[in-house]
């Protein structure tokens, strides 16, 4: 005879087995639905990066870009343009970068992005090992450079500077100031022209610096598409693969 403890015994397994069976499934089920769920999450996002890197190599070469000089939250100096071997840079003047420091203490990104293709705002202190960069066929310190774009008024030092090192008289250096301004027209100019010899001698010594210093939060570019946000986050040798 068959013992009624050994029989609720056998009922209570069959149960627990049906119950685990069922418990399996819908863990199953979950990890299924969760992994489709991800793996459609990364199929989207591979085709928005492609999409964007797509995007960096047919327009970063040739599109307008705006770069701006930042240093202790101000605005110092700016250029524009494409940056090619044949083309020069465009100065912004005195009013565009009042306007831009306006726009910029407001957080107003977009504002300052005009038309242009992408934003930089350069901290100084991506210049920081920089010794000194040529500027009218003249070497300048780069404590010096740094100098007259902190000055409110530059081409006055500058010119007095001149001065000094080709040992032109100081009776003269009223005409050698005229002679300046008709070749810079603005105070903001100058400081556009010594920036831009800073980003040249930086992109000589280093071409990717704008992207390695960008993953040390020492520039700002607008807008940080999917590309940006994912070079922030990759290692060097990924991040070369994917911008060249």
């Amino acid at each position: 005879m068959v013992d009624v403890g050994t029989i609720i015994g056998i009922i209570v397994i069959l149960i627990a087995i049906v119950v685990i069976l069922k418990v399996f499934k819908s863990v199953f089920k979950a990890i299924f639905l969760i992994s489709t769920l991800f793996g459609i999450v990364i199929m989207i996002f591979l085709i928005i990066l492609y999409q964007d890197v797509a995007d960096f190599k047919t327009n970063f070469p040739t599109a307008e870009k705006l770069f701006l000089l930042e240093e202790n939250n101000t605005l110092l100096a700016g250029f524009s343009g494409v940056l090619g071997e044949q083309e020069q840079p465009n100065f912004i003047t005195s009013s565009e970068l009042n306007s831009y420091k306006i726009s910029y203490e407001a957080d107003d990104l977009e504002n300052i992005l005009g038309n242009n293709y992408k934003l930089f705002i350069v901290n100084s202190d991506v210049f920081e090992d920089i010794v000194s960069v040529e500027f009218n066929e003249q070497d300048l310190s780069k404590n010096f450079v740094f100098n007259l774009l902190r000055s409110d008024s530059p081409i006055d030092e500058y010119a007095n500077y001149y001065a000094q090192s080709q040992g032109i008289p100081a009776a003269a250096i009223g005409d050698l100031k005229k002679q300046i301004r008709t070749q810079i027209s603005s105070e903001a100019e100058l400081k556009g022209a010594l920036f831009a010899s800073l980003f040249g001698t930086k992109t000589q010594e280093d071409p990717l610096f704008l992207f390695k210093e960008y993953k040390k939060d020492n520039i700002i570019i607008y807008p940080e598409t999917m590309l940006f946000r994912t070079i922030r986050k990759i290692p060097l040798l990924l991040m070369k693969r994917f911008i060249s």
